[in-house]
């Protein structure tokens, strides 16, 4: 049996995912914040000509009927002709026509000496409002050190040292390890940094932390002795708020030993602290929240941080009536053209998914912006994206690094989004025998509360749990089991575990270390 194999020509239909590059940039401008896509916007008209910014025309530009229409250049108006003998010649005259037309509009929109004046003024109040920035902790040590008499090698020496203090003023890299780095011998280094333990502020150079309270203990002090030894052989007892223990070894009262720790507190822990510069970033709302007569909120987009974008009319009309041009600059042209469309359309797609999934949290959570109580309801993305009628993951791209402003100040729209427990009503109405701490769904949730029946958010809980702490009886503070116990009768189904991990995220010790002796 003899098989043939024969080449015929033959015609498929094949659909190929052509848009998927720009399906992947869509995303990226839905993800962006509204300094990333001004500057996406400012590199696209860059990059294509076709592109043009139309909202950069200053608010004093007179109307249109009342300006001078008459070109003040002399623009070469016949029809271009993309013939191939003189294909040169067409492209010369096509750059002479953009910029003069790029002239026309500078000179037709120029703005007045009053607008310009006004612009002035605002920067320089901008400018003015801006604080300047302080020394750093580094200039501030090595000013000390100029005015000091010190032998030039110990100069150098403390001046290299200083560079190497972290952001609370410590030196962690060992003296040994930095004098290989810096060329200088142990003894000179520890010249040096005796140099910068003795500057301003106080505790400053310092190893660890025992050590700098140690150099900020005053000699003169009546109860200096009791304080070095505190620090030297109690410390961690008294991290550990171990009080009885501390009492019992140095033979004293715990009374005193309160007043001790009391004086401890009084120092600086963190000598640099002063010197940082944590400059507040400006904050700019990519979405507004009003309320309106009616009770309701309305949101609006911030259109004054996202430039408007068309397509240049002069391209367009060289585009129409270019048709016996050459063949490749029209591709060109045509090719500008599409991309500009897609870009101002994928603007305008990011624009509404934003508008859809902003108002929709508003709407979710508009208890929260009436009653001020800080308390926000359990809400998933998955929850807008079912609303909106969209993915998750554009609901997560459309909250990424966005700010919204309400009548309750500026949040990120993120922050809208919280974890849900269940109560204990709702167990009660499945079943009232049951219980509740022992059922398969009370580990189903990843905070290990139950997922069934009524939620409420993980904010509440938190708050609820600052209450039970704040008014707690110092000498005996609650313990986390019986947190726990206290949330169960007040109707929120909690674990012990899950008491821990909120209360470790607000910064509330444990209740050995907020005993009160």
């Amino acid at each position: 049996m003899r098989i043939r194999q024969v080449t015929r020509p033959e015609q498929r239909q094949v659909q190929k995912q052509v848009m998927q590059l720009r399906m992947i940039q869509s995303m990226e401008f839905l993800q962006c914040s509204a300094q990333e896509l001004k500057e996406a916007i400012q590199n696209a008209v860059t990059e294509n000509p076709v592109l043009e910014i139309v909202n950069d025309i200053p608010s004093e530009a007179p109307p249109i009927d009342e300006r001078d229409t008459s070109p003040p250049h002399s623009i070469d108006e016949r029809e271009l002709d993309f013939d191939s003998s003189d294909a040169r010649d067409d492209f010369e005259r096509l750059d002479s026509m953009n910029d003069q037309i790029a002239d026309i509009q500078e000179e037709e929109f120029r703005p007045s000496r009053a607008a310009l004046e006004e612009l002035s003024e605002r920067h320089a109040d901008l400018m003015a409002n801006i604080p300047a920035p302080g020394p750093t902790l580094a200039e501030h040590l090595c000013e000390q050190i100029r005015f000091m008499d010190l032998a030039p090698e110990v100069r150098q020496s403390a001046e290299a040292l200083v560079d190497c203090l972290d952001e609370k003023g410590f030196l962690s890299t060992p003296l040994e390890d930095l004098g290989q780095f810096y060329y200088y011998d142990f003894d000179l280094g520890k010249k040096a940094l005796a140099v910068i333990q003795t500057l301003e502020p106080t505790g400053v150079g310092a190893t660890n932390l025992k050590e700098c309270l140690l150099l900020q203990l005053d000699k003169k002090l009546p109860e200096y002795e009791a304080l070095r030894r505190l620090i030297l052989c109690h410390f961690d007892d008294v991290l550990s708020n171990r009080l009885p223990k501390i009492a019992k070894t140095m033979d004293v009262s715990i009374d005193q030993v309160v007043a001790w720790i009391g004086e401890l507190c009084k120092l600086n822990f963190n000598p640099g602290r002063d010197f940082l510069n944590t400059r507040v970033e400006t904050v700019v709302p990519d979405v507004f929240c009003a309320k309106m007569e009616d009770g309701s909120y309305a949101v609006t987009l911030n259109e004054d941080e996202i430039p408007q974008l068309a397509v240049d009319r002069e391209y367009r009309e060289l585009l129409k009536k270019g048709k016996n041009s050459d063949p490749q600059a029209r591709k060109y042209l045509r090719q500008k053209f599409d991309d500009a469309k897609w870009f101002i359309q994928a603007i305008e797609q990011r624009k509404e998914t934003l508008l859809r999934v902003s108002q929709a949290i508003v709407d979710f959570q508009s208890a929260f912006l009436d009653s001020g109580d800080g308390v926000l309801r359990p809400l998933k993305m998955q929850d807008i994206a079912t609303q909106t009628g969209v993915h998750v993951t554009t609901v997560s791209r459309a909250v990424c690094e966005k700010w919204i402003q309400t009548p309750r100040g500026i949040f990120p729209l993120r922050s809208f989004f919280t974890g849900g427990l269940s109560t204990k009503s709702a167990h009660s109405a499945l079943d009232p025998s049951a219980d509740v701490s022992r059922t398969p769904h009370a580990s189903s949730s990843s905070d290990d509360v139950s997922s069934l029946g009524d939620k409420v958010s993980r904010d509440a809980i938190q708050k609820r749990i600052r209450e039970l702490v704040e008014s707690e009886d110092g000498k005996n503070p609650l313990s986390d089991d019986k947190i726990a116990t206290l949330l169960e009768d007040s109707g929120y189904f909690i674990k012990r575990r899950t008491v821990v991990k909120y209360r470790e995220e607000m910064g509330i010790p444990s209740s050995r270390k907020r005993k009160k002796w």
